[in-house]
C-alpha cells in the first residue's frame, strides 16, 4: 500500500483514515475506500490519473504475487464491478488483466 500511496497522492488521506480508524492495515477493507478513490477519479473525469492509477492495479494482477492478485482482484474489482453509473467498468475494459477479472464479475 505504500508504493501505491506513494505513486498515487491522492490515496494517502485514504490510507491515513483507514489507519487511524482502525490502528493497523486491513488490506481487504481498505480496497472498498481504494475502490471509491477510483470511482471518484472516473466520475469527475480524472482520466489521466485513473488510467496511471488502473495501470498499476493492471500490473499487479499479472506480476504479483497471489495475495496482492488476489486483492485486487476481489477487493477492488469485484466492487467496481457494482459502479452503477459504470465510468470505471469502462475504463477498467481498457486494461486486459483488469478486464479478465471484470468479465467474470459480469
Amino acid at each position: 500500500m505504500s508504493w501505491l500511496a506513494a505513486r498515487h497522492p491522492g490515496l494517502v488521506p485514504v490510507v491515513d483514515e483507514h489507519l487511524a480508524d482502525n490502528d493497523e492495515l486491513y488490506p481487504h477493507v481498505l480496497f472498498g475506500d481504494v475502490t471509491r478513490y477510483a470511482l471518484a477519479l472516473a466520475r469527475n473525469g480524472e482520466v489521466d490519473e485513473l488510467d496511471r492509477f488502473l495501470t498499476d492495479l493492471d500490473a499487479a494482477l499479472d506480476e504479483s504475487e497471489d495475495e496482492v492478485a488476489n486483492l485486487v482482484w476481489a477487493s477492488f474489482v469485484e466492487n467496481a464491478s457494482t459502479d452503477e453509473d459504470e465510468p470505471l467498468r469502462t475504463r477498467l475494459r481498457a486494461f486486459p488483466h483488469l478486464a479478465r477479472a471484470l468479465r467474470h464479475y459480469e
